[in-house]
């Protein structure tokens, strides 16, 4: 069969896209990948035998250039304008210009199944699988509406768009039982299907002799706490920050990934003096950061419950630390809670203030705990490995086959 996926990532394609793809891809269909409509450039590439289009968006409607064009040059009026014409699209049309432009680029990759990743993109492939009149697989990353983020008109707007779109879907897939069960509660839809957010494990002579790169870029031999991801103010990294004041040395903290919020926390660590004590990598390839990461310590995942999409989360930092070897501290969230009660791989405190961060930090570095952690890591490698989810993939879209 012939799939297209669709994904809004408009800057690094999210591994677990890559990886969904790729085992597609194996099973012996045929995967056209459009990835992101936001790009700074057009790109067109193949990777790993599967085909991958970035296109550019610009946030305007060719027909609304056409009306601002016979007004002149009115930029109050323009301003009107487009504020009444972006509304009258939302209340009284299928879909925006935005969802238009996307269904536009996918019509020329006509697909078998319909594939969408995250929310933005659904709408669109709704669409798609109608002209076409083939399966639509959504595949859910994020409790999307309920990102406290996003203005309240937003996040109604989302929920309307998931009640509209979900029940028509061949199949639902999401990244953990939580997200699932909330899904399946609100829209009614049969328990989606759970596709862990998993990768590939290091091998295991390279796990157990710890052989990295993350020490050549941290300097000093004291213990390596690693927080790794998208930096933004949401996550609650700056709590880790500042925690490095009550973790005695010679700890460190090792930050790898960007963002804006980088900034921040580097004024953060210029205030408290913390210069020696905490380390920004920076970006790292994704096919590169185990490399990294299995030289850690302590990896730490400091998100709070601010709204569902946070309390529900289950980021590929915990398997990637996990599978690495590497014990994992987070704040007490129900996916968390549940790696510690099934694998022993986790340890849960309250990540909310500095201080209590600190002592956290501080008490597995110096206990026989981080010990015991890392050897039930190292236990629950074959449970947890992305191989349990592939064939789960693989059974999701033996079932669409047949229909």
């Amino acid at each position: 069969m012939r799939v297209l996926m669709l994904t809004p990532d408009a800057q690094m394609i999210d591994r677990r896209i890559l990886q969904e793809a790729q085992v597609l891809r194996a099973a012996g269909h045929e995967v056209v990948l459009l990835a992101g409509f936001e790009c700074r450039e057009e790109e067109h590439y193949q990777l790993d035998g599967i085909e991958i289009h970035r296109h550019v968006y610009d946030w305007d409607d060719e027909r609304l250039k056409t009306v601002r064009q016979r007004l002149g040059n009115r930029p109050g009026l323009h301003k009107v304008v487009n504020r009444v014409f972006m509304a009258f699209l939302r209340r009284f049309l299928r879909l925006t210009s935005f969802e238009r432009f996307i269904v536009e680029k996918g019509l020329g990759h006509p697909a078998d199944i319909v594939h969408c990743h995250d929310l933005p993109v659904l709408r669109s492939g709704r669409e798609l699988g109608r002209l076409w009149n083939v399966p639509v697989v959504f595949d859910a990353h994020e409790l999307y509406h309920a990102q406290e983020t996003f203005p309240p008109a937003l996040r109604a707007r989302l929920l309307r768009d998931e009640k509209e779109c979900l029940p028509g879907c061949a199949a639902v897939i999401t990244v953990n039982e939580f997200i699932a069960a909330e899904l399946h509660r609100i829209h009614g839809v049969p328990m989606p299907w759970v596709v862990y957010n998993s990768c590939e494990p290091p091998p295991r002579e390279v796990v157990e002799e710890r052989r990295g790169t993350l020490r050549d870029a941290v300097p000093g031999d004291g213990p390596i706490v690693l927080f790794q991801g998208w930096i933004s103010a949401e996550r609650n990294i700056e709590t880790v920050v500042r925690a490095m004041e009550f973790v005695p040395e010679p700890a460190r903290l090792a930050v790898i990934g960007y963002g804006e919020h980088e900034a921040e926390l580097r004024r953060i660590v210029a205030e408290k003096g913390l210069g020696q004590r905490v380390h920004f990598l920076g970006r790292v390839p994704s096919e590169e950061m185990l490399g990294y990461t299995v030289q850690a310590d302590l990896g730490v995942i400091p998100y709070l419950p601010i709204d569902l999409n946070h309390r529900f989360c289950s980021p590929n930092k915990f398997f990637e630390y996990v599978l690495s070897g590497v014990p994992v501290l987070a704040h007490e969230l129900p996916f968390f809670q549940a790696m510690r009660e099934r694998h022993g791989v986790v340890e849960c405190a309250d990540l909310s203030d500095p201080r209590a961060t600190g002592s956290a930090i501080a008490a597995l570095l110096e206990g026989d705990r981080l010990a015991e952690l890392r050897g039930r890591c190292l236990a629950a490698r074959d449970r947890l490995a992305w191989a349990n989810d592939a064939e789960r993939l693989r059974q999701i879209y033996a079932g669409l086959a047949v229909r």
